[in-house]
């Protein structure tokens, strides 16, 4: 029989390659990580991704982008999120490109300086974006700290409010609650970690223990070291 799901998630075995740094580990997790885990910081490669239906070109003239993303899997489940997002930032200075995956956004008017579609190419927008409103997934956290966009967190499932947390606790970004948030949190957040320096360079701070944490490089030697077993793993 297949193992199951939660089964692959929870399972622990002698070799576990970790995404993150000891850095971004909150400080009552590091005891937990001993030696059979190996933190190589974040998943850095060059994604091939899209852009033949996104308009690039917009983002190269534009003053100030905003980008917005909420993820693949909520979807219609946090619609409402999106209608808020168009009244605090529609008509403004920003040009803002959100993703809506399986969104359905056909009874909402978007605002003329949005950009909405349903796959965003997103390392490629955010070499433009300026600053950003993420639900604090994995994937796209990690894009933003490697990207240098200063963000703002609203977290719905999963691993997501921990990892805004910790982002929080390490002053890198504000986290708002996505069901009661009103315009003006967002645009007062948004504001906030765009024009305050220490969010940004924070962000650096995480970013740099990614970069020194190993990468892909020290994954396979890990991971080498393990089944040739004559090399011992170093943390």
């Amino acid at each position: 029989m297949p193992p199951r799901f939660f089964d692959l998630i929870f399972n622990v075995e002698p070799l576990n390659i970790v995404f993150t740094s000891e850095y971004f580990l909150p400080e009552s997790d590091r005891g937990f990580f001993d030696e059979k885990y190996v933190l190589v910081g974040a998943d850095i490669y060059q994604r091939l991704e899209d852009t033949a239906d996104f308009p690039i070109e917009r983002l190269k003239s534009a003053k100030n982008v905003l980008y917005v993303s909420f993820g693949t899997i909520f979807g219609d489940f946090a619609k409402d999120l999106y209608q808020k997002v168009f009244e605090a930032f529609g008509d403004s200075e920003y040009l803002v490109v959100m993703a809506a995956h399986q969104v359905g956004l056909d009874d909402l008017t978007v605002p003329e300086n949005f950009i909405v579609q349903d796959y965003i190419p997103q390392n490629e927008v955010l070499k433009y974006a300026d600053v950003a409103i993420t639900h604090n997934g994995l994937n796209s956290m990690n894009d933003l700290i490697l990207n240098e966009v200063p963000f703002v967190s609203l977290p719905m499932g999963s691993d997501q409010p921990a990892l805004a947390d910790r982002i929080v606790e390490l002053k890198a970004s504000i986290r708002l609650d996505y069901q009661h948030v009103d315009n003006a949190e967002l645009n007062a957040a948004v504001e906030k970690v765009q024009v305050e320096p220490e969010y940004l360079n924070n962000l650096k701070v995480i970013k740099q223990s990614f970069l020194n944490a190993g990468g892909y490089k020290k994954a396979v030697d890990a991971i080498l070291a393990y089944v040739d077993k004559k090399v011992p793993i170093s943390l």
